[in-house]
């Protein structure tokens, strides 16, 4: 069963980190989702939330580039380009990892079929309404990062995918939050 926490904040830049150290303490072993009700802070409680959100991102790269090799700094941005021909190789097959690592199968198909990905930086604003919840959903992640792990390799492992780039020069773009 999983427990739903409200706090409902006001001004309270200083307290929230240890907010969520207690609550982390005292709550081991239970699954649960804080949600923040932020009624117009005037000073950093929002800046806080948005620290959280990054320090999580900047873990999940971390994790992926050092379980598949990849070079990335962002695998999660939602704005991704391809060309037709990089679109039909690399979604043509079922994917072996849904929902969270999809990005990084995508990233790793490239790679194993020799696509050149090139990351581009893009201003990227998250919106509310996320969907993600780090302890519900962060298990789901590492699981998905470890299978992608066992089916692709680290690195140089192209003969593990049966794709094949069409021809010669092909690229995929990847546009990425720096």
């Amino acid at each position: 069963m999983l427990l739903g926490i409200v706090i409902p904040v006001y001004n309270e830049e200083m307290r929230l980190l240890s907010m969520f150290r207690v609550i982390r303490e005292e709550l081991k072993g239970i699954d649960y989702v804080v949600i923040i009700a932020d009624d117009g802070s005037s000073d950093g409680t929002v800046e806080v939330r948005t620290l959280i959100r990054a320090l999580v991102s900047w873990g999940f790269a971390s994790l992926a580039r050092l379980l598949t090799g990849l070079p990335y700094r962002d695998f999660q941005c939602g704005c991704k380009a391809f060309t037709a021909e990089a679109a039909h190789a690399l979604f043509l097959e079922p994917f072996r990892c849904g929902k969270f690592a999809f990005d990084v199968e995508v990233l790793l198909r490239a790679r194993d079929v020799g696509f050149v990905v090139t990351e581009v930086p893009v201003l990227w604003r998250a919106g509310d309404g996320s969907k993600v919840r780090l302890l519900k959903h962060g298990l789901e992640m590492l699981k998905s990062l470890l299978a992608l792990r066992a089916a692709y390799g680290r690195g140089g492992a192209r003969a593990r995918v049966a794709l094949r780039p069409g021809g010669g020069g092909s690229r995929l773009h990847g546009a990425d939050v720096p």
